[in-house]
C-alpha cells in the first residue's frame, strides 16, 4: 500500500517494511507501525540524509511538517550525520515500547545498509 495517499490501514498482526525510504519517508512508515492504538512490528532501511533538510511541498503528499516528527528535533540531528537520525529513531521507537536493534542488509544491495528492527514489547 502506498502511504502517501493517506487511508492506510495495517492491522496490529501485519509486518511493516520499507527498504530505501528516502528522508522523511522513513519517518511516516514509523507512524504508519507506532499509530493508532495499535503497534505494529518494523523493518525500515533509511536512506537520503540531507544536512539540511527541507520539508517538501508536493501536493501528493500529507501536510507534513516537523511536528509530526519530534524525534528528529526540527532536522537539527541531520547536520551530526546518519547515526544521528538513526539512534533518535532507536529512542523513539524505545520510548513508544518497542525492543529495537539495528542490523544491516548486504551492501551490495545498497551503501544505504542500516536496518532499524522494532517489535512491541
Amino acid at each position: 500500500q502506498d502511504l502517501r495517499y493517506g487511508g492506510l490501514e495495517i492491522d496490529s498482526t501485519e509486518l511493516v517494511v520499507s527498504c530505501h525510504a528516502c528522508s522523511f519517508l522513513s519517518d511516516e512508515i514509523i507512524l504508519a507501525a507506532t499509530g493508532s492504538d495499535k503497534r505494529r512490528p518494523l523493518v525500515v532501511v533509511p536512506c537520503c540524509y540531507e544536512k539540511y533538510p527541507v520539508i517538501p511541498n508536493r501536493p501528493w503528499m500529507p501536510a507534513w511538517n516537523w511536528e509530526r516528527w519530534p524525534w528528529l528535533e526540527g532536522g537539527t540531528l541531520n547536520e551530526q550525520g546518519p547515526a544521528s537520525v538513526h539512534d533518535a529513531r532507536v529512542r523513539h521507537l524505545q520510548r513508544s515500547g518497542y525492543v529495537v536493534e539495528m542490523d544491516h542488509i548486504d551492501p551490495a544491495i545498497t551503501n544505504m545498509n542500516a536496518a532499524i528492527i522494532a517489535r512491541p514489547s
